[in-house]
């Protein structure tokens, strides 16, 4: 017997790339995913968590610290600015959330990680 019920994966991945394309935006929010992608905030919070396992923050999360690794690698960037790049109004909140994320400081990343530019 088939399964009759609409596919979710539309939403998904459209949550997913509203959440790429607004990373850089403080104030990003579950809310405006939910508006964007026309459903529930409530609906959306457990579809995000059922299909992939982690919450909205936790996606808006890794998307940052990802852009932002990626940053830490170019020497000619502060790393205050990569911060603010990525959607932290905070370099101490970046700091705390990067070393939680990654083990190591913004910093300690930097200085392995640097590529020449």
């Amino acid at each position: 017997m088939q399964n009759t019920v609409v596919s979710d994966k539309p939403i998904i991945e459209k949550t997913l790339n509203y959440i790429k394309s607004n990373y850089r935006n403080p104030n990003v929010s579950l809310s405006e995913a939910a508006d964007v992608v026309d459903v529930n905030a409530s609906y959306l919070s457990r579809l995000l968590k059922k299909e992939t396992g982690k919450n909205f923050s936790e996606i808006l999360t890794e998307v940052r610290l990802e852009k932002a690794k990626r940053l830490l690698k170019r020497a000619s960037m502060k790393i205050s600015d990569i911060a603010g790049d990525c959607g932290y109004k905070e370099y101490a909140y970046f700091y705390q959330v990067f070393k939680q994320y990654t083990g190591i400081s913004p910093t300690e990343y930097k200085k392995m990680n640097i590529k020449n530019e």
